[in-house]
């Protein structure tokens, strides 16, 4: 194969890959022989079963295989050792924790092993994964078709590889070898092999925008910050027009979620037909209306839980109030929800005054006609 590169990863798997692009183009976790390793997968057919060792000495396949029985999946999934063709040893049904056969296979085991099955296939895998990195257990099908569980409690300070403070971690090189070896090391070190970004990507960054370019991936035109001129989706007002942030703007973000989980619309797609109202406008002016139950997504309307999503309205009105200072805190807000029997305050600006010269209109399309009662969050203009 030209143009490619065998590495050992420390997870024991074996890979080649393709230079130009990174690409795997084998590995030997696929290929199992008589080892089975952490993130590991065993499966049903021969090429990803395990294969016994012909004798302790002689490492050619033997009689022995193990993996995943494929006459009776998706119905019955259990772990087989095989003589030959015929069944040597089987784990028992997996009920989705442990395979129920396999003594004293409690929660240790179980926070370890998966069985995914493929229903389409008709086939499965079983996998495993130890939590401590420092433990290193496999399980290795003996030549005489004992499965065996193993571990090494120290064998991460015997494999790991070694440096020192005169050295270089592994898989990084002085940039100024000669400096180096004379130990000045203020040149610092480079990776051996250039991550996938960096051998894909040609590297501009003296152009303006900063960005790096990569293949198949779009950037921004421009690193620069833009103001919103009008505010459709999540952000809060205060920080659309200038860029102020606090924990008053998660709230009103949280406001707006919470008015289109209830509606079943988004904030930056809802339109009302008659006057092209934002959601969050049209949901203040049926408030107004007293007629907030016309919000509610059908799909969710129940006559006995309409008060409490009554009560959500009532709460995502209060969080997506104009004026900061004006809306609850986040921990107000949990208290809130639950209760049903805590009266809830008025959003401000159901009474207050409004005057078409300090407040924008409640129309998307900017219309003429002032509202006298009426806000929006969703333009955000100087007052």
């Amino acid at each position: 194969m030209v143009n490619s590169s065998a590495q050992l990863l420390d997870s024991g798997n074996l890979v080649i890959r393709d230079d130009s692009d990174g690409t795997t183009i084998w590995e030997s976790f696929q290929y199992p022989t008589d080892s089975f390793l952490p993130r590991m997968k065993l499966g049903s057919d021969v090429k990803t079963m395990l294969k016994s060792w012909k004798t302790s000495s002689d490492p050619s396949v033997g009689t022995f295989s193990a993996g995943i029985n494929s006459l009776t999946i998706p119905e019955i999934i259990e772990f087989y050792v095989w003589n030959g063709s015929h069944p040597y040893w089987r784990s028992g049904p997996w009920n989705g924790q442990v395979f129920i056969g396999v003594p004293y296979m409690n929660s240790r085991y179980r926070n370890g092993f998966t069985v995914v099955p493929d229903d389409n296939k008709g086939t499965a895998y079983v996998s495993f994964a130890t939590g401590n990195e420092s433990l290193m257990k496999y399980y290795l099908l003996n030549h005489d078709g004992t499965f065996m569980h193993k571990e090494t409690v120290e064998w991460k300070q015997e494999w790991e590889v070694p440096w020192s403070a005169l050295g270089t971690d592994w898989g990084f090189e002085p940039i100024n070898v000669e400096e180096w070896n004379r130990e000045n090391f203020t040149g610092g070190c480079a990776r051996r092999t250039p991550l996938q970004c960096e051998r894909n990507g040609s590297s501009n960054l003296d152009k303006k925008d900063g960005f790096l370019k990569l293949t198949t991936m779009k950037v921004p035109e421009l690193a620069d910050w833009v103001s919103v001129p009008e505010n459709d989706g999540y952000m809060a007002p205060e920080y659309a027009m200038h860029g102020v942030f606090s924990e008053k703007s998660d709230v009103f973000s949280f406001g707006v979620l919470l008015l289109e989980i209830v509606t079943g619309r988004r904030n930056k797609s809802f339109s009302d037909d008659e006057q092209s109202l934002s959601l969050l406008a049209y949901a203040w002016r049926l408030w107004n209306e007293g007629n907030s139950e016309l919000l509610i997504d059908p799909r969710i309307t129940c006559q006995d839980f309409q008060m409490e999503i009554l009560r959500c309205i009532h709460i995502g009105l209060l969080c997506v109030q104009e004026f900061a200072i004006e809306r609850p805190n986040m921990s107000t807000v949990l208290s809130m929800l639950p209760s049903e029997t805590a009266n809830l305050p008025k959003p401000a600006f159901t009474q207050r005054p409004v005057l078409s010269t300090q407040w924008p209109v409640l129309s998307k399309r900017h219309s003429s006609q002032p509202c006298t009662n009426g806000l929006t969050v969703t333009i955000a203009e100087g007052r």
